[in-house]
């Protein structure tokens, strides 16, 4: 796999019992991942529509923070074409903010492995312990249902890819998330695209939510 070679530094740490108390009030985010176009943001959007969780993209965030950070507006394909593992620290803090106010859970709609003109540019393990998700979910589809997706979403600027490339990029991402999964030492589920039973069991069987 090509990569983008960098650095993630993450937030300076606090004091062992602060930092336990930040934990237990902290806001509960499960991390789902997928390549652009595998449906994940429509999965997510019709589940999030109907309990009490809400849909955060990384990417909105990110564009947000940077866009007040340059004073003018960012679009999806500039995160894509710039500085990827520099734009990572902004994300944090933007995710930061947003979970200090927000009091229901999060899902949090992000790439772990991000498809550049330079490469294939993985997001660092780092980045995800620092938002520390209960659970990672990774949506997959047929590289040819995916492609057709994207031929379809005309409003949107992506790398042109053929469906080979797809598949590949996509094991990359599958594979990725299960290690992220396993390093955080939480659950991880593969679920189809546009199977809403499997995805809710993933986001809601955990024993914090329990009765």
């Amino acid at each position: 796999m090509d990569s983008v070679a960098g650095d993630f530094v993450a937030p300076s740490s606090m004091g062992e019992a602060q930092a336990r108390e930040s934990y237990e009030a902290m806001t509960r985010v499960a991390l789902v991942v997928g390549v652009s176009g595998v449906g994940k943001s429509y999965v997510i959007g019709r589940f999030a529509a109907n309990v009490s969780f809400v849909h955060v993209q990384a990417s909105y965030l990110l564009r947000q923070a940077k866009a007040e950070l340059v004073a003018r507006p960012v679009d999806r394909e500039e995160l894509r074409t710039g500085q990827v593992l520099d734009n990572q620290a902004l994300l944090v803090e933007a995710f930061g903010k947003l979970r200090a106010v927000e009091s229901r859970p999060i899902i949090f709609d992000a790439h772990n492995i991000v498809d550049t003109d330079d490469g294939y540019a993985e997001i660092p393990l780092e980045v995800f312990r620092t938002i520390d998700p209960y659970v990672v979910i990774a949506i997959s589809d047929d590289p040819e249902g995916i492609l057709a997706r994207r031929n379809r979403d005309t409003g949107r600027a992506r790398p042109d890819r053929t469906a080979s490339q797809i598949a590949e990029y996509q094991s990359l991402v599958i594979s990725l998330a299960e290690r992220h999964a396993r390093e955080l030492g939480v659950p991880y589920h593969l679920v189809s695209s546009g199977d809403d039973e499997a995805f809710a069991r993933g986001i809601l069987v955990q024993p914090w939510m329990a009765p």
